[in-house]
């Protein structure tokens, strides 16, 4: 749990049953979070600061996609920011596009050991959490932070 615990991580969904979720999963495994329904509403609430990890819904609300919400985060936070697209989406045309943008899939429904598993895979090479803990918020309050 040591990789996880003040790990900063992005959620973007259109479901706020889901965000509220992923929220409470995520800050009971020690990481704090910034969850949004889209891609503009995330790069707000972060306000200029770098998650350690991205976790995008393919499908979001207008029009937007997942791969268009980690887009837009990365060009601000950098392209080495890991992602995982989270879809029901089993097609081999949706995996190709995810592997071309850099991006890990989980298909729904997800598996919480197999989330953690990636999560704490891709959390495996980021900077000490006692570096990084003091910008980011509680550790494993449940709130996210940036929200209303």
């Amino acid at each position: 749990m040591a990789r996880l615990t003040g790990a900063l991580v992005a959620i973007v969904d259109n479901d706020r049953d889901i965000l509220a979720g992923m929220d409470s999963l995520l800050g009971a495994w020690g990481c704090c979070t910034v969850t949004a329904a889209s891609g503009r509403e995330l790069a707000d609430r972060l306000a200029g600061k770098v998650p350690d990890l991205i976790l995008a819904d393919y499908h979001l609300d207008g029009g937007e996609i997942g791969l268009d919400a980690v887009a837009g985060l990365r060009a601000a936070a950098g392209p080495s920011v890991p992602a995982v697209l989270i879809t029901a989406d089993y097609s081999e045309e949706l995996q190709a596009r995810a592997r071309a943008a850099g991006c890990h899939v989980l298909n729904k429904p997800v598996r919480l050991a197999r989330l953690r598993s990636l999560v704490a895979h891709l959390l495996s090479g980021r900077a000490s959490p006692d570096i990084r803990a003091g910008e980011k918020g509680e550790k494993g309050s449940g709130q996210a932070v940036g929200r209303p």
